[in-house]
């Protein structure tokens, strides 16, 4: 299934869900900033995943090239605290890839 959010006007972010595994959710969004992806993750952590399931973030970039780093989503807190694990994961992986 796919879907788009108009952000603000003329700015839209491409969502795309799936299953890849059993009983494993999947949200692709693209083109996604750390803000945009921890927005999107608290309003899913706040109004539609029942706790205590987690939510697990992992760049596109990571999951191309093999890097084994997924950062999960803390069950409370601030949009700041989430856009700030989204960019140390950003950096970590870039790191690894050399860049």
């Amino acid at each position: 299934m796919s879907f788009e959010i108009e952000l603000m006007p003329g700015e839209w972010l491409e969502g795309i869900v799936s299953t890849p595994f059993p009983r494993t959710g999947s949200v692709l969004l693209r083109p996604a900033t750390p803000l945009h992806g921890a927005g999107f993750a608290k309003w899913l952590r706040d109004a539609y995943v029942p706790r205590p399931a987690r939510i697990e973030a992992v760049v596109s970039l990571a999951l191309e090239n093999g890097v084994d780093d997924v950062r999960s989503i803390p069950p409370a807190g601030d949009l700041g605290a989430i856009v700030e694990i989204l960019r140390e994961h950003i950096a970590v992986v870039e790191q690894q890839l050399g860049g």
